[in-house]
C-alpha cells in the first residue's frame, strides 16, 4: 500500500534541496546588487598611470551608459543561461549540467576580478 504525501510532510532532505535551489536566485540578485554598489568607485576615475596597483587598474573609466550596459549584460547572460538549461538539462542530464556549468562561472568569476578594461568586466 503506497503512503500518501500528505502523511509524509516535509523531510529534511525536501528542505535541503529547495534551500540549495534558493542560493541561485538570491546569487542572481546578490550579482546585480554587488556590481551597482561600487558603481562610483570603480567607473568614476581619471585614466592614466596613477590609478594602477601592480598592473591591475584601481578603478576602470565609464561613463554612465557604458557601467549601465555592463551591469545589464548580467541580465542577459541570465536570459541566455535561462534559455538553454532546458535543453542542456534534457540532453546531457541536469547533474552534469549543474558540474560543467561551473567552468564558465569560474572563468566569469577570474574575468571579472581580474579585468583591466571594460570589456573584460561585460
Amino acid at each position: 500500500m503506497a503512503t500518501q504525501s500528505q502523511a509524509v510532510g516535509i523531510t529534511k532532505y525536501q528542505l535541503f534541496c529547495v534551500l540549495a535551489a534558493s542560493v541561485g536566485s538570491v546569487n542572481w540578485g546578490w550579482t546585480f546588487g554587488a556590481t551597482n554598489i561600487p558603481g562610483d568607485v570603480i567607473s568614476k576615475c581619471a585614466a592614466g598611470p596613477s590609478h594602477l596597483i601592480g598592473f591591475l587598474p584601481s578603478c576602470i573609466p565609464a561613463s554612465d551608459n557604458v557601467w549601465g550596459l555592463a551591469v545589464g549584460c548580467f541580465a542577459l547572460g541570465c536570459l541566455v543561461g535561462a534559455l538553454t538549461s532546458t535543453y542542456f538539462s534534457n540532453r546531457y542530464g541536469r547533474k552534469t549540467v549543474l558540474v560543467y556549468s561551473n567552468i564558465p562561472a569560474i572563468v566569469a568569476a577570474i574575468l571579472y576580478g581580474l579585468s583591466v578594461n571594460m570589456a573584460m568586466l561585460i
